[in-house]
């Protein structure tokens, strides 16, 4: 029932997210704010291999291996992830649902760094955000 718990968390996580216009910067405050946010994830993202093949990116959402991805690249897959520190390990697809395109693998690890994940109901326009995937 864990793996559940997991996904059922996510699902009540899902937001929309309305794009307006982009634009590049320059301001060195901007591109320091962005290095941080982006450099965190990094120790909570795994490469997804399906059939030896790179196939999606995923996220680490416990310590002991339980790790978040997309489906639709994975189904009757035989499927690795290559973790944080560059080791490749057997994944076994546990669960999925179609219509969001979410897979939960587990693989045999432990102390990896699971992603922080936040209150999407704290965010207010303004707020800086960052998606993957």
């Amino acid at each position: 029932m864990k793996r559940l718990a997991y996904l059922s968390a996510v699902l009540v996580c899902l937001v929309a997210v309305d794009i307006g216009r982009a634009q590049q910067t320059k301001s060195p405050e901007i591109v320091r704010i962005f290095r941080e946010v982006v450099a965190k994830p990094k120790q909570s993202t795994v490469r997804v291999l399906g059939d030896g093949k790179e196939a999606a990116l995923g996220v680490v959402v416990s310590a002991d291996g339980w790790i978040l991805s997309k489906y639709s690249e994975l189904k009757g897959k035989e499927i690795t992830c290559k973790l944080p520190g560059g080791e490749e390990v057997d994944a076994e697809l546990v669960g999925f649902d179609v219509p969001f395109d979410l897979a939960m693998l587990k693989v045999d690890a432990k102390d990896l760094t699971p992603v922080v994940w936040t209150d999407s109901k704290a965010a207010r326009v303004g707020h800086w955000v960052v998606s993957s995937g």
